[in-house]
């Protein structure tokens, strides 16, 4: 397919012809998850390496129609007159839906794609050229969520410079999290003492009459808690 005149900055096809592109492409790789015949590990090692760059790019892509149809979305109900406290209602839900998955992750889907699009320029440039994952990306978002939007693209810039496409995952973190505090050392410290008050224990269940409990506290708690279960004779 020939692409139109560039009337999407992220897409580079005309808006009619991006779904049947898409298509085109899901039809593509659908063809290729036999794996084929007989072929060299190096050879199969490199396809991993390229499908996993387009699962970047794929998402940075994702990320940008999260954020466009958001924005429509509001757009629609300022329109309708819906009243600014309801604005956006929706959203998260239509999202989950789209992707299968539901509210909680439509709306931390929306949050990450606000986050790379509007105070992360860098760190979504190098996802949507599928130099860094999107679990890099969600890192590196959540480790600068507390800076302001200048001081957070400071720290976008710093990253990049500092060569955030050849991190590992927690490397990438610690990275972030750094800087971050270097940019705002103060509010580093009272998001630390606020992370303190969403402490909490849940159970939820588990095949084979099994339980799942897991708990967010802080880290002296956890440690004590977890030296204490390690201590403590099984029934």
């Amino acid at each position: 397919m020939t692409a139109a005149v560039d009337t999407d900055p992220v897409l580079g096809f005309d808006d009619d012809a991006v779904p049947a592109y898409l298509w085109q492409v899901l039809a593509s790789l659908g063809g290729l998850t036999s794996g084929g015949g007989p072929v060299e590990a190096g050879m199969r090692i490199d396809r991993i390496a390229v499908l996993e760059k387009i699962k970047a790019a794929v998402g940075a892509v994702q990320a940008a129609e999260t954020v466009k149809f958001a924005q429509a979305q509001v757009a629609a109900q300022k329109d309708a007159r819906v009243h600014p406290r309801r604005l956006g209602r929706g959203i998260a839900e239509q999202l989950g839906l789209a992707t299968k998955t539901g509210p909680w992750h439509g709306s931390r889907r929306l949050s990450l794609a606000r986050d790379l699009w509007f105070d992360l320029p860098g760190c979504y440039a190098l996802l949507a050229r599928g130099e860094i994952s999107e679990d890099v990306a969600q890192l590196v978002a959540t480790e600068t969520s507390h800076l302001d939007p200048e001081l957070r693209r400071h720290v976008d810039h710093q990253l990049v410079a500092a060569g955030l496409h050849q991190m590992a995952p927690k490397e990438a973190a610690a990275a972030a999290r750094k800087l971050a505090y270097q940019a705002d050392p103060a509010g580093s410290l009272d998001r630390g003492r606020t992370a303190r008050k969403d402490r909490r224990v849940t159970c939820r269940p588990a095949p084979d009459t099994m339980s799942l409990r897991s708990a967010l506290l802080p880290v002296e708690h956890g440690v004590a808690c977890f030296a204490a279960l390690r201590t403590t004779p099984t029934p």
